[in-house]
């Protein structure tokens, strides 16, 4: 029965009219760079061709999200600085900052400070994992703004209550609309034709032991990173979080990472971040 629910609840959320979705220019030039013999000069030309989205993935590159020091002015020269294969990054990225910055400031702000935060621990700890990892960190919560436009009452609710019970916001969800952001999140990026390494740690991040280790092969690190620094992230926001589970973190073997540690961090870094998130979300959103 419960299983039949959730179905019902998919089909429902997955025909909405309003289900968030890339532009068609974004999944034209995807599918381009699908082309492994496809030549730089025509993916920059068809992109130079949308100069909005041009403008959109220079402000990111400059706002320090991919450790870019210099100043960049053309497409051509951030492509140089962060290299063809973030081509592909480099359009989800601002795509997704288009989606959920327009929608829900608060959720954008974590996102974009969680991706950052990401970064900085993988190279500063030398783990290996999904090149594609910041990225899957900047969409883990896209669920959520589904689940707002699928039932804007109900989440509402879930979220007020998260707030003055200090029960993390997944659980209330599951009690009011009967599915968590995580796992539409999951099934948002299945229609976005996404890849496993992106939708298994997204559709998780929030999942049981059982669940996960019935799903979870290739991409344990990933979904324990994110587990990991989404706890971090909310509880220097002081959001209602559950700690990362001792045997996730151990079967990643990221047992040795220090959270107090990187917890103490985001603390001093999280207004200077949320800053330059803001400078994005405003220039996402004209």
């Amino acid at each position: 029965m419960k299983n039949l629910k959730k179905i019902l609840i998919k089909r429902k959320i997955m025909g909405m009219t309003d289900l968030p979705m890339l532009s068609g220019n974004v999944v034209q030039l995807m599918r381009m760079l699908k082309d492994p013999g496809v030549p730089v000069s025509k993916v920059i030309d068809a992109i130079n061709k949308d100069q909005s989205l041009v403008a959109q993935i220079l402000k990111l590159v400059n706002s320090g999200y991919y450790s870019v020091r210099s100043k960049v002015n053309t497409l051509d020269h951030a492509v140089a600085l962060v290299g063809f294969v973030k081509i592909w990054e480099l359009l989800m990225s601002t795509s997704v900052m288009n989606i959920i910055s327009g929608k829900e400031q608060n959720i954008w702000l974590h996102s974009y400070t969680s991706s950052v935060l990401l970064r900085e621990i993988i190279e500063e700890e030398k783990i290996q994992c999904s090149a594609k990892i910041q990225l899957t960190m900047l969409m883990h919560d896209i669920g959520k703004i589904v689940l707002s436009n699928f039932n804007s009452k109900a989440y509402r609710k879930a979220n007020e209550e998260s707030i003055e019970n200090a029960i993390p916001q997944y659980k209330l969800e599951i009690k009011h609309i009967g599915v968590h952001h995580a796992e539409v999140g999951g099934w948002l990026l299945q229609a976005w034709e996404l890849e496993d390494e992106q939708i298994i740690p997204i559709s998780l991040h929030h999942s049981e032991k059982e669940e996960i280790e019935a799903n979870v092969s290739d991409w344990i690190k990933e979904t324990a990173l994110l587990r990991i620094v989404d706890y971090i992230d909310c509880k220097a926001r002081g959001f209602a979080v559950d700690p990362p589970c001792d045997w996730l973190v151990k079967a990643a073997e990221l047992d040795g990472l220090d959270l107090e540690k990187w917890y103490m961090h985001q603390q001093e870094t999280l207004a200077s971040l949320e800053e330059t998130a803001k400078e994005n979300m405003v220039a996402s959103s004209q």
